[in-house]
């Protein structure tokens, strides 16, 4: 994501297609990664920093989704696991097995810390 852009190759061919919404939010983005000045903390908060406008359009939806669903939308179904705590406890265990196979040097499957 140095350089914020979507590449397509097909048949030797190269086409580009944008990551975020639009050519500001992915040249923001670059311009994030590519300055000196960036610390790392910008993307996670940290008083004084304005969030970047890639990360500030996705929270917006994120809030707008999650309102939605408070005020009695039904969710659909590719973001269901998100609302019930699976994607989480899946996100978890995958880290687990990550840092038991970093441990251990050896290939961890989920199913082993899952159970």
């Amino acid at each position: 994501m140095y350089h914020c852009k979507g590449t397509l190759r097909v048949d030797g061919k190269d086409s580009h297609f944008l990551i975020h919404e639009t050519q500001e939010e992915d040249d923001d983005r670059t311009r994030i990664y590519t300055s000196t000045e960036m610390d790392g903390a910008i993307q996670y908060g940290k008083p004084g920093k304005r969030t970047p406008m890639w990360l500030s359009s996705i929270m917006k939806k994120e809030m707008k989704y999650l309102n939605d669903i408070l005020h009695g939308m039904k969710p659909t179904e590719e973001f269901e696991k998100l609302l019930t705590g699976e994607a989480a406890r899946a996100a978890i265990a995958t880290a687990d097995a990550c840092t038991k196979s970093r441990y251990e040097n050896r290939k961890v499957e989920v199913a082993e810390i899952t159970g």
